[in-house]
Formats: structure tokens, C-alpha cells, sequence
């Protein structure tokens, strides 16, 4: 059996699963970061076993890993597999990238787990995973003929490029705002929960109207839960700076997904994961996200073939990370 987790910027999600990717200990979920220690919330999963021993175990964690080492700065903290390891009692762990666990766990996924946003035509071929939630996780599906093979990427960070008018003025103002001094803007500043507040307070700040109960609420609360509160405002449309913002955020997802398309030539499809894109499947569903995935000016005719899917099961990087300890030596 294998232990497995999806330690994300928010939530932290663990389970432990038999060879057969049966549930053994159905998944427990934690607040990342909120004091308690990732190794004190997997000893209180792994006493949950009843007595079965578990020697291994495979973590996601929202973060570039590299030698086992994964210094994720949405969590602040770094994260080495031989220390977890050998604090558990474990034979062995793997670290891997929270996408590259999303990305093999979409080969478990049931129809009724997807949401098709554009349907495209069913080919064989690369696939590409953009997931915005607390941060902005990036990933791919390499096609090899016979599998696919996931790889991680830290493409959220990339610098944000704007399209037309009203996203270069959010640039602008992202960038005279900036802390780092530098003026850089990245797509995860725009595309995420943390964008979410970032857009928002870009409309306010150019007179859109917004409840003031709304504004102290978003005000009061951590950058994690902006998002959900704006999100909300818009389909209840009870805010127009929540309604602009959620316009505006779904243009710019709708863009980076067919930037990630054609990086990858992922004609086997561009799948949404993450916390947000379940949330506002409506929204994702309404000309702007198709427009902005489509216009192209050379391969608009290619972006029509690829399909865009949501990942409706929350469980997926989770079963992902076991799958992916289970075949490649966790």
C-alpha cells in the first residue's frame, strides 16, 4: 500500500491507497500551513490504517522539485523527501509536482468527472494541464505513441502578456504596485485566486461599483479566499467590479490555455484544473473564454480541433500522486 498526498497552497489532501488504487484510508483533508506540521498530519492518516503497514509513500506538493528538494513559495516552506522520510519510518517517498500528479491522474477520470467547455475533435497527442487556484500549476502530457508521459513545468510564473487595451492598463498598474521593485507581472498574478483580488482591486480602483459589505470582506480576508468571494459576487451578479473581474480573468485564462495548447501542440486536449474552473464551469461556458481560446492570427483553425475539458473530481491529484508512486518506485 502507498501513502499519497496533494499538499496544495490552501489544502492539504492524504489518503493511502492498496496496489490496486483502492482507497484504503478514503482522503482526509488539512489547512495547509495553518501550524500543524505535513509530518504530524500524516502520522494521523497512517494511524488510520488499522495496523496494515505502510512503508511508502508519494507526495504532491505545489512547487518545482528538483533532487528531491521542493521549495514552494505559495506554502513557504521546503520540503526534502529523505527527511520526511526518514521522520516517518518510511522505505521510501517521492516528491513529485503537484501538475505532474493532476496530469496522471487524468487517466482515471470518468465521463462524469469532465465538463467539456470546447468540444474540438477526439485525436491522439500531447496533452496540456492548466490548473489556477491558490497559485497557477502548469503542466503537460507528452504523447509517446503508446503513453502518456506527465512533466512538470512552473509556467504560472512566466510574465503575463496582455492582450488589447484594458490588460495592458492591469499590467501597468499590477506593475507600479509590485513589491519586488523589478515591475514584473506574471500570469500567476493574473490567474489565480491571488489574481482574482488583484483584478478586482484594479476595477475598483477605476470607479466600478461593489458593495461596500463586499469590499471589507474581500478587504479582511487572506489572498487564498479573495477568489471565492469575488467568484461568487459575479454569478450572483450583486458587483460590477466582481462581474468585470471574473470577464476579464476568464479572457485571460481562456488565452494562457491556448499559449499552453500551442506550446505543446496538445491536440489530445487542454484539461482545467485546480480549485476555481469547477466553480465557474457557467462562466467558462459563455462566449469570452471561447473567443479568447479561438483568436489567433496564424492557427485559429488548429485551436478549433483541440478540446477543452474541466476537472470536476477534487481527488484527482491525489489519486495521480499514488498512481504515479505505484509505477515509477515510491
Amino acid at each position: 500500500m502507498i501513502l499519497a498526498g496533494d499538499i496544495g497552497g490552501t489544502n492539504t489532501r492524504l489518503a493511502i491507497f492498496d496496489q490496486q488504487m483502492r482507497p484504503r484510508v478514503k482522503p482526509m483533508k488539512f489547512p495547509t500551513g495553518n501550524g500543524e506540521q505535513l509530518e504530524a498530519q500524516i502520522a494521523r492518516v497512517l494511524k488510520r490504517a488499522g495496523g496494515q503497514t505502510i512503508d511508502r509513500a508519494s507526495l504532491a506538493i505545489a512547487g518545482p522539485v528538483i533532487d528531491g528538494v521542493c521549495r514552494s513559495t505559495n506554502i513557504g516552506r521546503t520540503y526534502v523527501a529523505d527527511d520526511i522520510r526518514r521522520q516517518l519510518k518510511l522505505k521510501s517517498l517521492v516528491l513529485l509536482n503537484d501538475l505532474v500528479a493532476n496530469a496522471s491522474g487524468i487517466e482515471r477520470l470518468t465521463r462524469s468527472e469532465i465538463v467539456t467547455i470546447l468540444r474540438g475533435e477526439s485525436l491522439a497527442g500531447n496533452r496540456a494541464i492548466v490548473s489556477p487556484g491558490t497559485g497557477l500549476g502548469e503542466g503537460a502530457l507528452i504523447w509517446d505513441g503508446q503513453h502518456h508521459r506527465p512533466i512538470a513545468s512552473e509556467g504560472g510564473h512566466a510574465r503575463f502578456a496582455p492582450a488589447g487595451e484594458l490588460e495592458c492598463g492591469l499590467l501597468s498598474y499590477l506593475a507600479e504596485r509590485g513589491e519586488d521593485g523589478a515591475g514584473m507581472v506574471s500570469f500567476e498574478d493574473v490567474c489565480s485566486g491571488r489574481g482574482l483580488g488583484n483584478i478586482f482591486d484594479f476595477f475598483i480602483d477605476l470607479g466600478a461599483a461593489a458593495p461596500p459589505s463586499l469590499q471589507k470582506r474581500i478587504a479582511a480576508s487572506d489572498a487564498k479566499d479573495r477568489g471565492g468571494l469575488i467568484a461568487n459576487a459575479a454569478q450572483q451578479q450583486i458587483s460590477e467590479a466582481a462581474v468585470l473581474t471574473m470577464n476579464l480573468f476568464i479572457g485571460i485564462l481562456g488565452s494562457e490555455c491556448a499559449n499552453m495548447a500551442l506550446k505543446f501542440l496538445a491536440t489530445g486536449g487542454v484539461y482545467l484544473g485546480g480549485g476555481i474552473p469547477p466553480r465557474i464551469v457557467p462562466l467558462l461556458k459563455t462566449k469570452t473564454f471561447k473567443r479568447a481560446f479561438l483568436t489567433h492570427r496564424t492557427l485559429g483553425e488548429l485551436l478549433k480541433r483541440i478540446p477543452v475539458r474541466v476537472i470536476m473530481n477534487s481527488d484527482t491529484a491525489l489519486e495521480g500522486a499514488a498512481l504515479y508512486g505505484l509505477r515509477f518506485g515510491a
